[in-house]
């Protein structure tokens, strides 16, 4: 039965015989068939063919060409011609993914880059569209050959022009959308310095055949069969605002029970490798100046010999917030006061500690939510919480006042453009009297304020007469003059939207004509 196209079934694993199957009259042929690619659920092949009536006349070659057949009551019926079959040139290997509606198939036809290129093509509307080289990404001034596409993502094929171990090695490609990314050698023991080629895979990727002319073989080429012990992990690092890649950045990979495997560095392309064991949990720790940091679970469980590529993306420092942290009674910036950030959405924390001037700075992710807190001795925590949702780049300006610890406190209110105490305020200010009493050593703090209506310096004048009048009051119950510290602001540190020009209600104003008492011990001065 020579020539007749068949294919053989052997249980995966056992050393048993494999079962021939017989595809029907209209497969028949004189000279070879094959490779082949089943597809549509192994309703239909697609096959290679060559016939010596067909050899080119210069050097008696036999032209390749690509045909397609249908499996009807398990007979291969229908057998059509591929639309870009040509009597001058070759069209073979062809490997069809599940759907039937891609092809990639090798072609030495004119316009190529080498001597064997390869091209892809796709079904619409009841044609084959024109054949399309894959270009330098994939083919080289060499020989492409035995594409196979793997699980519909991950495109393996034979080359001799891209250097590697010797005579064609195997390669692996991943799409990206409909991009193919640069190839990859598998390497050895699957490729040699003897020509390996026509890699397939199990549906998991972790086994599969190829072919090779290898010494030790029984024949020509031989057919071998291996198992993956490591997945090959492709990763690229993008921006996450706008999918650029990011080059050289560091990338620590480690298990997830914390011991580092490799520290790599991402190409000019943003891509990084490497083997990693099957059915394991891995961390990526991956930072590059200029970007926030962030670590990524991985786990090879699901993978197969190839992974697809798996995309990281990190935030750029373009989004920050910002402030200064300053003594609520002073109003001066308080240096060396720690600010804790939280990233409530990823569960994260970090902290810096005040320069000089009471400033800190953060970058962070935008559509997180965060807790900011400040902190310093003798002085009462005090922060915000913050949303960056839809937010990409800029300055969120937040300062934060600090209290002193106190240990009793009243605030008293004013009437527009007054400075005395009203008379419903004795029993409060009799129970801040019984705490200066209690505490022989401990002083009164007064910070007075007053509304945006009127100039600047006349607030300030209205906010002196303020603390003037409580320190008076106190000063006739008997509480020494040393023992009470003043500070006038005017209308510098406003409540709400009432600053100076903006139109406000008088309840709204009324908030801000206030004077905050605090009683404070000795301890902290």
């Amino acid at each position: 039965k020579e020539g007749l196209l068949k294919y053989f079934l052997s249980p995966n694993g056992a050393n048993t015989n494999a079962t021939e199957f017989e595809n029907g009259e209209n497969l028949k042929a004189i000279h070879h068939d094959g490779p082949l690619s089943f597809y549509d659920n192994y309703s239909k092949v697609a096959f290679t063919r060559n016939r010596l009536k067909d050899a080119r006349k210069d050097d008696k070659k036999a032209n390749l060409k690509i045909f397609f057949a249908d499996n009807q009551d398990s007979q291969w019926t229908n057998v059509t011609a591929f639309e870009f079959n040509s009597e001058e040139y070759s069209v073979g290997h062809p490997s069809v993914n599940a759907k039937g509606d891609v092809m990639y198939f090798v072609s030495d036809m004119p316009g190529g880059i080498g001597g064997s290129d390869i091209y892809k093509t796709e079904f619409k509307n009841g044609n084959w569209s024109t054949p399309e080289n894959l270009g330098a990404t994939i083919n080289t001034t060499g020989d492409e050959m035995f594409p196979y596409l793997h699980n519909g993502n991950t495109l393996f094929f034979a080359s001799n022009g891209r250097g590697g171990f010797g005579g064609l090695d195997v390669f692996s490609s991943q799409l990206d959308g409909d991009r193919l990314i640069q190839p990859i050698n598998l390497g050895a023991p699957i490729n040699s310095a003897s020509d390996d080629f026509s890699i397939i895979l199990d549906e998991s990727g972790k086994s599969g055949y190829f072919s090779s002319n290898r010494p030790g073989g029984v024949g020509l080429d031989d057919l071998y069969k291996f198992e993956a012990k490591k997945s090959a992990v492709i990763g690229q690092l993008i921006v996450r605002q706008d999918s650029l890649t990011i080059a050289d950045a560091d990338v620590d990979v480690k298990l997830k029970s914390g011991s580092t495997l490799s520290n790599l560095s991402t190409d000019t392309n943003g891509i990084f490798e490497i083997d990693l064991e099957f059915d394991k949990d891995y961390e990526l720790e991956i930072s590059k100046e200029g970007y926030i940091s962030e670590t990524f679970e991985l786990s090879t469980k699901e993978h197969g010999i190839i992974s697809d590529t798996l995309k990281f993306s990190v935030w750029k420092h373009e989004l920050f917030a910002k402030g200064k942290v300053y003594s609520n009674e002073t109003q001066t910036v308080l240096k060396n006061a720690i600010v804790v950030i939280r990233n409530n959405t990823l569960g994260t924390t970090d902290s810096i500690m005040t320069d000089d001037t009471g400033s800190y700075s953060f970058a962070v992710n935008p559509d997180s939510e965060f807790s900011i807190e400040a902190k310093k001795e003798g002085l009462i925590s005090g922060g915000f919480s913050l949303n960056t949702t839809g937010l990409l780049r800029g300055d969120l300006l937040n300062d934060i006042l600090l209290e002193e610890i106190y240990e009793d406190k009243f605030v008293v209110f004013f009437g527009f453009n007054k400075s005395k105490i009203g008379s419903n305020y004795n029993s409060d200010l009799n129970q801040l009297l019984r705490t200066l009493k209690k505490f022989p050593k401990s002083i009164l703090n007064i910070t007075a304020h007053a509304d945006s209506r009127g100039t600047i310096e006349y607030n300030k004048s209205l906010s002196e007469r303020r603390v003037k009048a409580i320190t008076a009051y106190f000063q006739r119950q008997g509480i020494s003059k040393d023992r009470i510290q003043g500070l006038a602001l005017g209308e510098e540190l406003i409540l709400n939207r009432c600053s100076s020009g903006v139109e406000c209600s008088e309840e709204d104003h009324s908030v801000n004509r206030r004077a905050e008492l605090k009683v404070q011990l000795d301890h902290y001065h």
